[in-house]
């Protein structure tokens, strides 16, 4: 049956008004008045289906929703598919009913759900009206589906565990049919007040293996997401009066005292475990019916669970949640209980609500600002005590019962981060060639951030030295424990590392990267890295002349070069020279000491180079064999890097044994006196090397980009013949050194015709 928008305002307070108007003397003999309000009342449920809606306006995580976000008490009932005494247990028994309504705009979606038991000491009530309560009204702007379940009532002949039976069974029953009645099987939340409070609380930690079960559709679970208890009923060992030791031993078909297995059976602060799903507690400070002291007893089992729901108590509250005396205001009041009811179940059955903390179907500041405002707030207070009367259940996004920087860190989008911590390298300043690594933690909330672990990971090119405060190192980390982080405060560690020796730096240059995490109970982990780059360094040496004899001079050029896009700093160049060479002078001058010649560059900058040139002469030698090859090393530093190096050599050759002066005779063949020669004409050189010491290195270059080389051990006569392809203009060259490096060189033009 379809029931019309605002229908139930006009059903409830018509039926009040006939049942009155029949009353009215005078008035009750108008039967003809009477029967016409009748009619309209009854024919009102029946009229026209709702208009098709328009275009949906509002959205939860994408998903259409009836509205206004954030819902709102006083706003008439959107269109309602709504589904009266279904019959959950298959036995047509009229007590195993529930009634079930879904918004219309939601009809071709699979919505969570809440589920109402309603309370009346396990002895009496009704489900009737549930659906169109205000917390009711509540859900169905949110889009959900609500089930108010009629249960079999306690009497001589119907006990416990009789009506936890039926609750659980009508929970799966939902389950079994939820393609039929477009819900979600995962996503339901149950509430009750009183007994109902007693059996949601039991059907919350109550497992689907506690035996309360029951038959019936076993292959469904009946545990719900979510829990909400308004004054229940908590610890049936433990009678709080005459009236309730009654109907304790009622419900349970014995007295309290007596089956006191069965009264801990059914009672959720026995039940309550670390698996049970979140619950609330509501419960007037002042209630007269059930004590205040059963949802202390109740806080107490879930706390030491550890479950992550909360206790509200209702300061100045009845039973009913009014005020006890109807004087003094009830905190928190009617209007947020309700939406406390709402947002708790919410929070656990509808994840496009996941940071939207003032359920208006978007993400934004306002939403940032009033998870700030809660920050320290807990679920339950000290000793398992009612939690702030401010305490929003959506602010709690990191499900831990509290409301701390885990909650700012899962907050859905920008928000001022609660805790950051920023690494920051300083490259070195001096030879020691030391990296200070600094780390600064700040906290930038009202809460104290303690126990903190921070983990530092370098790499293999860096070796730990040291850290302040002192710190151990473990493989490639460095780890700091304990440290704390005051609110609103800032700390900085710091790590000190040097170059590994074994690190071969590249020529161009390196990027390295250091990595950093802080962890603590009180926060999620915080990482950040930071990657710097180190300079290059580039040294080449060469030689100026490679053949050197005794006491001649031997030149050596030193070029340092920073091919990175990063300054060196603090360079140095160091000539390490052998005995066999004595220092002469350098440009620019450098500092001469224990066979070593120094210079102090300072910094060089990207690209930029510097040229070196030193002068040795070359002792005395006491040469023997074929001579001595001499090398010169020089190296080169920066503050950020280690020594390169590059070497270069010379020789010098054995000890001239005589052979007089070095010459070359070369009798020409076909060149005329001028040196002209036909094309088709062949050159011809008939050459000996006399004088000097063999061997001989022989080097002929025809000007035609023909060249020939050859050694001749000893004086000897060679002939040598070569033709052009293209007439032109040749100049011919002929070169000649000997074992000590003495040379001659004959010169001739041939011109080919």
């Amino acid at each position: 049956m379809k029931i019309s928008k605002g229908v139930p305002e006009i059903i409830l307070p018509g039926l009040a008004f006939l049942i009155k108007l029949h009353k009215i003397p005078g008035v009750k003999s108008n039967r003809i008045l009477i029967i016409i309000l009748a009619t309209i009342l009854v024919l009102v449920p029946f009229g026209p289906a709702p208009r098709k809606t328009d275009a949906a306006s509002y959205y939860i995580g994408g998903r259409p929703v009836p509205g206004p976000l954030p819902p709102s008490f006083y706003t008439s009932l959107p269109p309602l598919n709504v589904r009266l005494n279904l019959n959950y247990a298959g036995s047509g028994n009229r007590w195993q009913t529930l009634d079930f309504a879904k918004p219309v705009m939601c009809a071709s979606q699979k919505v969570p759900v809440i589920a109402y038991v309603h309370g009346g000491w396990w002895l009496g009530g009704s489900k009737t009206g549930a659906i169109y309560s205000m917390p009711a009204r509540l859900a169905y702007q949110l889009g959900f589906a609500v089930v108010s379940i009629e249960y079999r009532l306690a009497s001589s002949t119907n006990h416990h565990p009789n009506l936890i039976n039926d609750c659980k069974l009508a929970i799966r029953y939902l389950r079994a049919n939820a393609d039929t009645l477009g819900i979600d099987p995962n996503r339901i939340g149950i509430w009750g007040g009183s007994a109902g409070g007693h059996l949601v609380s039991l059907m919350g930690t109550a497992g689907d293996n506690d035996g309360l079960e029951g038959p019936g559709l076993e292959n469904y679970s009946s545990r719900p997401n979510a829990v909400v208890d308004q004054c229940g009923i908590e610890d049936l060992t433990n009678p709080w009066g005459n009236t309730s030791r009654t109907v304790i031993g009622i419900f349970l078909g014995c007295a309290y005292n007596v089956c006191t297995d069965k009264a801990q059976e059914a009672s959720p602060v026995y039940q309550a475990s670390p698996d049970d799903p979140p619950i609330m507690i509501m419960h007037g400070d002042h209630d007269n019916v059930v004590s205040y002291t059963q949802a202390e007893s109740f806080a107490r089992a879930l706390k030491t669970n550890s479950n992550n729901g909360s206790f509200i108590r209702i300061v100045n509250g009845s039973h009913g949640f009014g005020s006890y005396n109807g004087r003094d205001p009830v905190s928190p009041n009617w209007t947020v209980q309700n939406r406390l009811v709402i947002s708790h179940l919410a929070r656990f059955i509808e994840p496009g609500l996941m940071c939207d903390l003032n359920m208006d179907g978007k993400v934004d500041q306002r939403d940032a600002d009033e998870l700030w405002t809660h920050l320290g707030e807990s679920g339950f207070g000290p000793n398992a005590g009612p939690t702030v009367e401010s305490w929003n259940p959506l602010a709690d996004l990191y499900l831990d019962g509290k409301i701390d920087y885990k909650d700012i860190q899962s907050f859905c989008g920008q928000i001022a981060k609660p805790v950051t911590v920023e690494k920051k390298v300083i490259l070195p300043k001096n030879s020691q060639k030391i990296y200070e690594f600094d780390i600064e933690l700040s906290n930038n909330g009202p809460l104290g951030v303690g126990s903190i672990t921070l983990t530092d990971s370098f790499l293999k090119e860096l070796v730990f030295v040291s850290s302040s405060p002192q710190g151990t190192l473990k493989g490639n980390k460095v780890i700091i424990e304990n440290l704390s982080l005051p609110a609103n405060s800032k700390f900085t560690a710091k790590i000190f590392f040097k170059l590994s020796e074994g690190y071969k730096q590249p020529e161009e240059g390196a990027i390295l990267s250091n990595s950093v995490s802080i962890s603590s109970p009180d926060i999620f982990n915080i990482e950040d890295q930071v990657t710097f780059a180190l300079p290059g360094i580039r040294i080449r040496k060469t030689s100026k002349s490679f053949n050197v004899i005794e006491g001649g001079l031997a030149i050596f050029q030193v070029t340092v070069t920073n091919p990175s896009a990063r300054k060196l700093t603090g360079v140095e160049v160091t000539d390490s020279f052998p005995r066999e060479l004595v220092f002469v002078s350098s440009r620019p001058s450098g500092a001469v000491s224990n066979k070593s010649v120094k210079f102090e560059v300072g910094d060089i900058g990207p690209g930029e180079s510097r040229i070196f040139v030193i002068n040795f002469k070359l002792s005395r030698l006491a040469l023997a064999g074929e001579g001595q090859t001499i090398t010169n090393t020089a190296s080169a530093s920066s503050n950020e890097l280690h020594a390169v190096f590059s070497s270069a050599s010379i020789f010098c050759p054995k000890k001239e044994q005589g052979g007089g002066e070095l010459n070359i005779d070369i009798g020409w063949k076909g060149p005329d006196s001028k040196g002209n020669i036909a094309i088709v004409e062949e050159i011809g050189m008939t050459m000996q090397v006399t004088g000097g010491s063999a061997p001989y290195d022989i080097s002929i270059d025809f000007g035609d980009r023909t060249k020939k080389s050859f050694s001749l051990d000893g004086e000897r006569v060679v002939e040598i013949a070569h033709s052009y392809s293209e007439p032109g203009e040749y100049a011919v060259k002929i070169s000649v050194s000997d074992a000590y490096g003495r040379s001659r060189v004959v010169q001739r033009k041939i011109i080919v015709k």
